[in-house]
């Protein structure tokens, strides 16, 4: 009589070709997991990062228009400060020519994070007087 259902023992037990070949891949699987779990976390740590950034570059651009205005009322100012809802400005003036300033921020943002700047403005028109 011949068998119907013919058994490959080499194959089925641990020893043989199914048992390692499922844990292969399922350990492949569980690298493959973590190494996306890896990659959003630091996808989330870059995402406030960015977001820092552009919450420095938005008090930097807000805070030279408002010195810009300021000077062209005043051109005698020296040393000034701004709050901001997202963080605080502080401003420090040297005149350097007729219409031209040389101007460090220092910025920190409610996140505790630092920032200091040195460039140079040119103001014109100091009678004009613009409101933002």
């Amino acid at each position: 009589m011949i068998p119907l259902k013919r058994h490959i023992p080499s194959i089925t037990n641990e020893h043989g070709f199914v048992f390692p070949t499922v844990l292969l891949i399922i350990t492949v699987i569980f690298i493959l997991f973590f190494i996306n779990v890896k990659i959003y976390q630091n996808e989330i740590v870059l995402t406030d990062h960015h977001l820092d950034f552009l919450n420095v570059e938005t008090l930097h651009q807000i805070a030279i228009q408002k010195l810009k205005n300021d000077l062209r009322n005043n051109p005698e100012i020296r040393n000034t400060s701004y709050n901001f809802p997202n963080g605080k400005v502080n401003c420090t003036i040297n005149k350097r020519g007729n219409k031209s300033f040389r101007i460090r921020l220092n910025i920190r943002t409610n996140n505790d994070v630092h920032f200091s700047t040195i460039s140079n403005i040119k103001i014109t028109n100091f009678s004009q007087k613009n409101e933002y």
